[in-house]
């Protein structure tokens, strides 16, 4: 029994490092991605493409500031990086000297950073959410986004597209 267990190891060793390589070889080292491949190869064959429905959106919303104990009008636009003005102007019912209320919500920008979106809707990884910023701008070109703390921004209530696709035709 030892020696059955000992030889079906021995097998299974080799057979195990064969799979890995070949996952690996075809992984790593064939130009492309199977759906760009699929796609040339259609395309190849008399197929044609079209651009489809947009298969993803967000709808932008303002960004708020939920108010601690000793926040106030000076602090929160120390915090952002904007004048007082531009908080007061967001929010009228609020004074330059009145005490903000802790627990109440105060607009900070009249949309949402593109970093935010693009990190919220994993556009890329975390540590470049520049080329998802970029991303957004490319497939939303209709849109002149404004920028907040020299970062681009999406005014609230329009949608964004996030991903499109294409749909073959044979």
């Amino acid at each position: 029994m030892q020696k059955y267990l000992i030889r079906r190891l021995l097998l299974v060793i080799p057979t195990l490092w064969l799979v890995i390589s070949m996952l690996f070889l075809g992984v790593n080292l064939l130009p492309g991605d199977y759906v760009t491949i699929k796609l040339s190869n259609l395309e190849a064959s008399g197929a044609t493409t079209q651009p489809a429905d947009i298969i993803g959106e967000v709808q932008t919303e303002r960004t708020l500031h939920r108010v601690v104990a000793g926040d106030s009008v000076d602090s929160l636009a120390l915090f952002y990086q904007v004048a007082p003005e531009e908080i007061l102007a967001l929010n009228p019912r609020i004074k330059q000297d009145s005490e903000l209320i802790p627990g109440s919500s105060i607009i900070i920008i009249d949309g949402q950073l593109l970093s935010v979106i693009a990190r919220r809707e994993r556009l890329s990884l975390p540590e470049d959410v520049d080329q998802g910023v970029d991303l957004l701008i490319e497939r939303n070109p209709e849109i002149d986004f404004p920028t907040f703390a020299g970062q681009p921004y999406a005014p609230s209530g329009i949608s964004l597209k996030l991903r499109d696709s294409t749909t073959i035709t044979e």
